[in-house]
């Protein structure tokens, strides 16, 4: 411990004797470790907190699954995630009836609590001092809170008392919305908050940093199962089937329980999959195929924001990744460029008796206390690049809530990787170092104790690896900022400029059919009246990133009789194509489609191919429904293909329908204004007319096309803007090498460009002479960087739209980007050598 702390004071001295050069290697080191932290900040966020609730780890979410997708034996409604088993192929889900989940509860004897969730997180109207506001609100059984082992901040969490179809409406509201929409009020409790009409009494605010079972999603409010399926029961929610309650057929409950300590989860999910399979032979007793149960460890959480991003954030990391490594290996020859200045003194140590390894120790501690120097750096760094990292993956349509914070976890990384850095880039000076001969050090004036430039080699090929793994990292960026370019630009199938848009949603307050259509023409009559709004329409969904419902339809005389094929159906209002600048080739629906007229459809170009064959669809006639009520309608318009799902896929064959000429209106309509004048003016409008037609119903979401886009578009933009960002790190890191190693070169030259320029050398043939020094080592950068660029930018073609990851474009620029900044590098110490003054290089022993 006596050596560690006498190499730990000798290494302050020596690090205090030359401060700027410990300014730059401090930098560079807190760049590259600070993006790494900030990247695995997110990782830690994503893959590795646990929930914040007691013992964690013994909570086991209940998931089935089957060999095919055919759920309809078993199932009418399915609510919440539903995905194809990667192992089987089949559906999957962790969604249940209410009766199942009773019987798991009641039945089983692995789990010491067993409650549930709702599958869905909904959109409500809330109604909270005389205000509407869109919120959030999670179901949940009564005992929920206490099994997770979560109290209450304020007031009291829900019991199981509050979860019985007569018991009093209560909620318990987020800590997030209770400071931020009550002003952390203290007199909150016992207030009441209406939610979609129906008053709450608020009995608990839920603790800070407690967003339930998903850590992606706070919602604003809890209220029991109970309350859950009666609210949306009123609202149809579940169609018109029996209560959801008593429903075996609609599945809309996530099922969790605690395991009992002794039990092991093969156990579990033996026991449990036996009351699932008694629970659908209650109603199916001979099913074709039993779901396969399996009790999933819920320690961290439900997974979809995992699956969304963990792709994206691995990709990142590795990028941060080799901008550590460059930053290591920039070190490294900026130590082996000083190993020069201390053969001297490591010769005297030596040769009065010091141990290699005695003197290896010296050299690798002041190694590691830059690592840890950059490391303390890196964490300053790493919180405005998190801060960074969050605002950009918040930009999304669907923000997502992600705490990335510096906790034990990430602290460790970050001393791991400052330490295993300092090891890294110290290690060749080092070793080169501790083979000084002390015979021959000792017998050198102080002047001429340099290494040689044949000895320096290796940090001209440590400048080559950075300018190979720069040129990696620029042709990702380049990739990706053009596949952002692409879709940006992209054709969508409408003039999405001066569009804004919002949403309403009066089916949550009861509203139904004809008060529904009359809710939407009376708001539509009034936001057409505002200054400003050119045109106005509404449609159930708006373009991009909506998707759309899947219809069942035949087409007679172009698919076999009585086959059905699938459609995207979407439904909208007269003046809706014209508003959105759609192209329609025959006409577009109008106010003639009334409720008593015949049934009139415009299909798109993707519908009119596919089912078509290239025939003029006008006039033919495509029939929905079943066998038993069909309903013909005929084709009255071909609209331009428009993007609602996802901009990347292609337009899949769509039938638009008139909004009067559906059966059931939907609850919900978002209205599209072309709009020629202040926005900010117009929302306020917006908002004072909805008000005035129904101040129960909030407006929801308004935004321009635009603005939905860049949403849409977050994740690649999110991809493209970080990837940019370390390219450029790298770049600048590798010059700073580039120049580091020129100099160096150029000072151990001095007697000898001294004496060329003595003996006749022009000024500007030392000055290629020089810069030819720079050429080879970035060449044989690129040469070796070029190949493992398109190795390496294999792993993007997922991210990719439009070109491939070895686009020639792209690796002309990049190839032209990093020689010229390199080169211009290099220009500086090269132009400095061209002015050496031949008498004071002479003079330089």
């Amino acid at each position: 411990m006596q050596t560690v702390l006498r190499n730990v004071r000798y290494g302050l001295r020596m690090l205090a004797k030359s401060p700027g050069f410990t300014a730059l290697v401090v930098l560079s080191l807190a760049l590259g470790i600070g993006a790494n932290t900030a990247i695995f900040s997110a990782i830690n966020a994503l893959m590795l907190r646990t929930l914040p609730v007691h013992d964690p780890q013994a909570l086991y979410l209940l998931q089935w699954s089957m060999k095919t997708m055919q759920t309809d034996p078993f199932l009418n409604d399915l609510e919440g995630d539903e995905s194809k088993d990667p192992r089987t192929g089949g559906a999957t889900s962790y969604s249940f009836s209410y009766p199942a989940y009773r019987q798991f509860q009641d039945k089983n004897t692995v789990f010491s609590d067993t409650f549930a969730f709702a599958a869905n997180e909904e959109e409500t109207n809330l109604g909270l001092a005389g205000r509407a506001i869109p919120g959030i609100a999670q179901g949940v059984s009564g005992n929920l809170f206490s099994g997770l082992g979560v109290s209450s901040a304020l007031g009291r969490t829900i019991v199981p008392d509050d979860d019985r179809a007569a018991a009093t409406p209560v909620a318990v509201i987020s800590y997030a919305f209770w400071s931020t929409r009550m002003g952390s009020d203290v007199g909150a409790i016992g207030r009441t908050i209406s939610i979609n009409g129906t008053p709450l009494t608020i009995v608990g605010v839920a603790p800070a940093g407690f967003s339930g079972l998903d850590p992606s999603v706070t919602p604003d409010l809890w209220i029991p199962l109970s309350e859950y399926a009666q609210e949306w029961r009123k609202t149809n929610h579940f169609g018109d089937q029996e209560p959801p309650l008593t429903a075996n057929k609609s599945w809309w409950v996530g099922v969790v329980g605690r395991l009992k300590p002794g039990i092991s989860k093969a156990q579990a999910s033996a026991q449990l999959s036996t009351i699932f399979a008694q629970s659908i032979a209650a109603y199916n007793p001979n099913p074709p195929e039993v779901p396969q149960l399996e009790a999933l460890s819920m320690a961290k959480g439900l997974n979809g924001m995992r699956a969304q991003f963990s792709q994206s954030v691995f990709l990142l990391m590795g990028m941060v990744g080799l901008v550590l490594l460059i930053a290591c290996s920039n070190v490294a020859g900026l130590l082996l460029a000083r190993a020069s200045s201390r053969q001297r003194e490591i010769g005297l140590r030596i040769g009065l008796g010091a141990t290699k390894a005695r003197v290896a120790g010296q050299l690798l501690t002041e190694s590691i206390m830059l690592g840890i120097l950059g490391g303390g750096a890196a964490l300053l760094v790493a919180r405005w690049a998190s801060e960074l990292l969050v605002g950009l993956l918040a930009s999304g349509g669907n923000p997502v809530q992600l705490s990335l914070q510096l906790d034990g976890r990430v602290l460790a990384f970050t001393a791991a990787i400052s330490i295993l850095s300092g090891i890294v880039f110290g290690l060749a000076p080092s070793l080169a170092l501790i083979r000084t001969q002390p015979s021959t050090t000792l017998n050198q004036s102080s002047a001429t104790t340099t290494m040689t430039v044949k000895k320096f080699r290796s940090g001209k090929i440590l400048v080559g690896g950075q300018v190979a793994l720069s040129l990696l990292l620029l042709i990702s960026a380049g990739v990706l900022l053009r596949t952002l370019e692409a879709l940006q630009h992209l054709n969508l199938g409408f003039d999405q400029r001066s569009i804004l848009m919002f949403t309403v949603r009066p089916g949550l307050n009861g509203y139904s059919e004809q008060r529904l259509v009359n809710y939407y023409d009376e708001l539509e009559r009034r936001v057409r009246a505002i200054p400003g709004v050119r045109s106005a329409a509404f449609a159930q969904r708006n373009p991009i990133g909506e998707g759309g419902m899947i219809t069942m339809i035949e087409v007679p005389g172009y698919t076999a009789a009585g086959k059905r094929v699938t459609a995207y159906q979407h439904v909208v209002s007269p003046g809706y194509f014209d508003t959105m600048k759609i192209p329609v080739t025959g006409r577009a629906l109008g106010v003639q489609d009334t409720a008593t007229a015949p049934v009139k459809v415009v299909v798109n170009q993707a519908f009119a191919k596919k089912y078509f064959h290239g025939d003029n669809p006008l006039g033919h006639e495509v029939q929905f429904g079943t066998h038993v009520e069909p309903r013909l309608t005929e084709i009255v318009g071909v609209a331009q293909d428009v993007k609602y799902e996802s901009v990347r896929d292609d337009a899949p064959p769509t039938v638009y329908v008139a909004y009067t000429q559906t059966r059931s209106v939907s609850p919900f309509i978002t209205y599209e204004l072309r709009i020629a004048g202040d926005k900010s003016a117009i929302t306020r409008s917006i908002e004072r007319e909805a008000l005035a037609t129904d101040p129960a119903v909030p407006v929801v979401n308004i935004r321009t096309e635009d603005e939905v886009l860049r949403q849409v578009l977050f994740l690649e933009r999110t991809l493209a803007f970080l990837s940019f960002a370390f390219g450029a790190l790298a770049l600048a890191l590798a010059c700073v090498g580039i120049y580091g190693t020129i100099a160096y070169t150029v000072a151990q030259r001095t007697k000898e460009l001294g004496i060329r320029m003595a003996l006749g050398a022009e000024r500007a043939k030392i000055l290629r002479m020089v810069l030819r020094e720079t050429l080879v080592v970035v060449g044989a950068g690129l040469i070796v960087g070029l190949p493992l660029a398109i190795l390496g930018t294999r792993m993007l073609t997922a991210q990719l739209y439009g070109l491939s990851p070895h686009d020639p474009l792209t690796l002309v620029i990049a190839i032209l980007a990093i020689s010229t900044v390199t080169i211009a590098a290099g220009f500086v110490p090269a132009r400095r050598a061209s002015r050496v003054d031949p008498m004071k290089a002479l003079r330089y022993e």
